[in-house]
């Protein structure tokens, strides 16, 4: 599955290190593990379209974590039975990086 399309780059914010508040932060995407626990909310992206940064969360950080993450990685990540990470198509691009942290059992 191709994990970003034109209206997600479109939307994403360019890497910034956090300077934006995370209540004016949308997470443009969602990418999971469907056969692990990763969960992977995007929020920024560099120019070259690889270098991501965002919330984390999985079984073993449930509360999440803010960090970097590649997506060529994901892209070329093969989970339990030979299945890639997927993008969530019914994210809506609305919510925003504090909604997340804030609850992320409901996001997760």
């Amino acid at each position: 599955m191709k994990l970003l399309t034109k209206e997600i780059i479109n939307k994403t914010n360019k890497i910034t290190s956090g300077q934006i508040p995370a209540d004016k932060v949308k997470v443009t995407a969602k990418f999971f593990d469907p056969t692990g626990s990763f969960t992977w909310f995007l929020t920024e992206l560099d120019e070259d379209l690889d270098y991501a940064f965002g919330f984390v969360m999985s079984e073993w950080c449930w509360q999440g974590e803010l960090g970097p993450f590649s997506i060529n990685e994901l892209q070329n990540a093969k989970g339990q039975l030979g299945l890639g990470i997927e993008r969530d198509k019914l994210w809506d691009n609305k919510t925003t990086l504090k909604e997340v942290m804030d609850n992320p059992s409901k996001y997760y």
